[in-house]
């Protein structure tokens, strides 16, 4: 699939179907590999699908540093190189919280956020347990095995690099959506199962951010894991096909 140079780094996306656009943005040490069969799914739903691996993950430039801007920013490249005026930002855990800012600064090329997993803010626990699970050294070997498959040989390098990066002060406070989301003027949908407790993704984050944000809706799933996206894939595509038609004026 295509790849490109995007402020001075190489970038790798899955780009599937035609239709109204929509990115999805993966999680913490991810890759657009955990998307690879509901992004399907949504392309048969009759939308364009960019699954973009960020910068320093997956098949994207691997790099030991970035500025807290960073993924924000090569999404409005990647959106600029394909010649995409405005789409559905959807994004799980990490990438909720880059998804939301994201349309914070770019409401004009944003139609509407999906937020899956989402997390508001760098609480505490959850900040120690995401830290605790990038340590190679603690890792099952089922998990070394998927992060090699995302990030290829040197995966324990890239776990390190971003171990580092998210716990640049100056990065968190970036991502801080707790003063912010209030500002923010598309539509959101937010959505997440119901299993508690999870301290990475705090099911109070969802119900804070739907309380917060101005043009929100919330769908929590019963008995579902927390991140719907990849656990109910049919849930999710018909929240989304849902959400989009809201989007364009015309609701089911």
């Amino acid at each position: 699939m295509p790849d490109a140079t995007i402020n001075g780094h190489k970038h790798y996306w899955e780009d599937k179907g035609k239709g109204a656009s929509i990115v999805m943005l993966h999680g913490a040490a991810g890759s657009g590999h955990y998307f690879e069969g509901v992004a399907s799914q949504l392309a048969d739903a009759g939308f364009r699908v960019i699954v973009p691996d960020m910068r320093g993950m997956g098949r994207s430039e691997h790099v030991d540093d970035l500025p807290p801007s960073a993924w924000v920013d090569d999404l409005l490249g990647l959106l600029d190189h394909l010649a995409i005026d405005k789409a559905v930002v959807h994004g799980v855990s990490l990438g909720s919280r880059v998804a939301l800012r994201f349309a914070l600064d770019h409401p004009s090329r944003t139609l509407g956020v999906v937020l899956d997993a989402f997390i508001i803010a760098n609480d505490p626990a959850g900040n120690a347990q995401l830290n605790q699970g990038f340590n190679p050294d603690t890792m099952p070997e089922e998990r070394k095995e998927a992060a090699k498959r995302q990030h290829g040989d040197d995966w324990a390098t890239v776990l390190a690099n971003y171990f580092r990066i998210r716990n640049k002060p100056d990065l968190q406070q970036h991502f801080n959506l707790r003063p912010l989301a209030a500002q923010c003027q598309v539509p959101a949908l937010i959505i997440r199962g119901d299993n508690v407790p999870d301290p990475v993704h705090p099911l109070d984050h969802a119900i804070e951010g739907h309380k917060t944000i101005p043009n929100s809706q919330l769908t929590i799933y019963p008995n579902g894991a927390s991140t719907l996206t990849t656990a109910n894939p049919d849930v999710f595509v018909h929240l989304v096909k849902r959400f989009a038609a809201e989007l364009a004026g015309n609701p089911a």
